[in-house]
């Protein structure tokens, strides 16, 4: 897994010597930050789940298949400003994110 100062999370297969899948995440495309960083939440399931922290204080969740052919989608983006935290959920229940919030130990 990299994390790139484009603002995109890649997977890359090193044995195979490519790229999987390469993600924006940004909420606003048009001005990516830098990813700071980036790790796997959950990978026990039939989803893989990872979390990418920007410079500009986003956590991004994605959700991966575990299927070569596919790109991992976005679960949620989590903002923090000035003590206050805000989610943002693109396609999944906010009673889902609390195990996912102790996972990450926010």
């Amino acid at each position: 897994m990299l994390a790139s100062y484009d603002g995109t999370v890649a997977l890359w297969d090193a044995e195979e010597d490519e790229v999987l899948f390469s993600v924006n995440c940004s909420r606003n495309v048009d001005q990516s930050e830098p990813i700071k960083c980036v790790t796997w939440v959950d990978t026990e399931k039939e989803d893989s789940i990872f979390a990418a922290g920007s410079m500009d204080g986003d956590i991004a969740i994605f959700r991966w298949e575990n299927d070569r052919t596919k790109k991992a989608v976005p679960m949620y983006s989590l903002r923090f400003v000035m003590d206050i935290f805000y989610l943002f959920s693109f396609y999944y229940k906010l009673e889902d994110i609390t195990d996912l919030l102790k996972q990450l130990r926010v």
